[in-house]
C-alpha cells in the first residue's frame, strides 16, 4: 500500500486499495507543558512538565505561553512597589495612629510618621519656681511665663497670684547692745585712721575715754 496521510488518530489510507496501513502519528503539542493536542480531541495528557515562569509575578509561561492569574507581593498596605517585580500601584494615604503636640501620628500599616502635630494643651494650674511662674503642657512647653509679683505681707508671708509664697522680711530693731557694738567698731575705724594720719594723741584719748561717737 502507498499514499494517504496518517494522523494521531487515523492511519494512512492506501491510494490503491483504500486499506489503512502504517502507524499513527504522535500527538502534536505546543510544548512540554501543553496538555491538549493541536490535531485531535483525544490528545489530552497528564504527564506534562510544570509551567515555567520568570518569577511569581510572571503571568505567561515561558514554554507554552499560557496565561495565568497572579498576585503581586507588597510589604504592607502603603507599599507602592511590588517586592518581586517592582510593578507600581496606587496606594491610599497613611492611616491610624494618634498625633500629639510632640509626635506625629504613626501609620498602623507601615509604621511611618505622617500628618501634623496637634496644638499644645496647657494646664490651667500654675507651675512655678523661685523666680517665675507659667502654665505648662504635658510635653514641657510653657505659656504665660512671667516673673512673680508679690503682694502685701499677710501673717509674715508674701504671696504671688500663682500660689508661690515666701517669708516676709521684718524691719531690724536696734537694741542697746547693737548700738554699743556699733560704737566700738566706729571707734576702732577712727583710731586706725588717726594713726595713719599721725594723730596718735587724739586716737589714744578716744580709746581711753571709751566714749561712743554716736
Amino acid at each position: 500500500c502507498y499514499g494517504g496521510y496518517a494522523t494521531c488518530t487515523e492511519k494512512a489510507e492506501c491510494d490503491e486499495c483504500g486499506f489503512k496501513y502504517g502507524e499513527l502519528l504522535p500527538h502534536d503539542y505546543d510544548g512540554d507543558c501543553d496538555k491538549e493536542c493541536n490535531n485531535c480531541d483525544e490528545g489530552s495528557r497528564t504527564n506534562t512538565s510544570a509551567h515555567s515562569y520568570q518569577n511569581t509575578c510572571d503571568s505567561i509561561c515561558d514554554i507554552c505561553r499560557e496565561a495565568r492569574s497572579i498576585t503581586h507581593t507588597f510589604s504592607n498596605d502603603c507599599d507602592a512597589s511590588c517586592d518581586i517585580c517592582y510593578t507600581n500601584r496606587t496606594v491610599g494615604a497613611h492611616k491610624g495612629g494618634t498625633a500629639t503636640c510632640s509626635k506625629k501620628a504613626v501609620c498602623t500599616s507601615c509604621g511611618a510618621e505622617y500628618g501634623e502635630l496637634t496644638d499644645h494643651s496647657y494646664s490651667s494650674a500654675w507651675a512655678y519656681n523661685a523666680v517665675k511662674h507659667w502654665h505648662e503642657c504635658s510635653c514641657g512647653a510653657k505659656t504665660a511665663e512671667d516673673f512673680h509679683t508679690l503682694g502685701e505681707a499677710v501673717d509674715g508671708k508674701k504671696s504671688c497670684s500663682c500660689g508661690y509664697t515666701v517669708n516676709a522680711v521684718s524691719p531690724t530693731v536696734q537694741t542697746d547692745v547693737q548700738r554699743s557694738n556699733k560704737a566700738q567698731v566706729t571707734t576702732t575705724i577712727i583710731l586706725g585712721s588717726a594713726v595713719g594720719a599721725g594723730g596718735i594723741g587724739i586716737a589714744l584719748w578716744l580709746l581711753l575715754s571709751k566714749k561712743p561717737l554716736i
